[in-house]
């Protein structure tokens, strides 16, 4: 569970408490929720008017209750029209834009500041659902349609793969229409940045040249076995070279590196 939640909780707690519930039930609740659950109840316990009846909260939450955390999908959204995330479940909204249509849509979201691009977004979920990850996530921008046109039909394969087929086990790809091949010197989509230095800072190596390969947007699915072949702290220092601006350069480079980034 994310710090952000586990604050707003705390606050839930504490104004039950203040108006003498019995909050045994709610904790143990709690406890067995996702993050997906915990940002649709925090969305809908600011919104309904009975805030204090215990029962009714019981109820939410027992509505909310996901077994099935086989995948998830995380949305770094801007200001984009996000209408089409209500076709899916297991949903997880990052904001770092204007909210109004997420509250007129009804789309639960987690606010974080508007910096280091969707590599920041990714990083973050990463980070903060280390110890609770589905077992595969889809990471794809507010508009997923630009570099994926046919999105609706990868991702309902996708999603009928991972429900039907005791055998997929692929471990990460790519969703995009396009894939680009290049290299660490001389990228020809995005020429001037860093990428050699970006490279040799993530993976503490002194590689002159290497080819990769990547899509444009940064749209992928990755399972948790690979990502936790990494440690968090590895996350961690990624996420540093981000954070610091709202477009840094180094956001172009990591949108190059996320095939190296889990398999390396």
């Amino acid at each position: 569970m994310s710090e952000n939640n586990i604050l707003k909780l705390l606050n839930i707690i504490i104004e039950l408490i203040d108006n003498n519930e019995n909050i045994d039930e709610f904790l143990n609740l709690i406890l067995k929720l996702d993050d997906v659950c915990i940002n649709k109840l925090l969305f809908i316990f600011q919104n309904i008017k009975n805030k204090n009846s215990m029962n009714s909260i019981i109820k939410i939450i027992n509505k909310l209750y996901i077994t099935d955390n086989k995948l998830s999908m995380v949305v770094a959204r801007y200001n984009e029209n996000i209408d089409w995330v209500k076709k899916y479940k297991n949903v997880i909204v990052y904001n770092k834009g204007d909210p109004t249509n997420l509250y007129k849509l009804q789309i639960p979201f987690t606010k974080l500041n508007n910096v280091g691009r969707e590599g920041h977004t990714f990083l973050y979920h990463i980070i903060n659902n280390y110890e609770n990850l589905s077992n595969w996530t889809v990471f794809i921008q507010g508009n997923p349609f630009d570099h994926c046109p046919n999105f609706y039909e990868k991702i309902d394969n996708l999603f009928e793969n991972i429900e039907n087929n005791l055998t997929f086990n692929e471990d990460f790809n790519f969703l995009s229409d396009t894939i680009y091949y290049s290299d660490i010197i001389n990228c020809p989509y995005h020429s001037g940045i860093p990428l050699k230095k970006v490279y040799n800072d993530i993976f503490e190596t002194n590689e002159e040249d290497r080819p990769i390969i990547f899509s444009p947007g940064a749209q992928f699915y990755v399972s948790k076995k690979l990502i936790l072949t990494k440690p968090k702290i590895y996350y961690e220092k990624i996420l540093k070279l981000l954070d610091y601006d709202i477009n840094p350069i180094e956001g172009f480079c990591i949108e190059r590196l996320w095939k190296y980034i889990f398999e390396n």
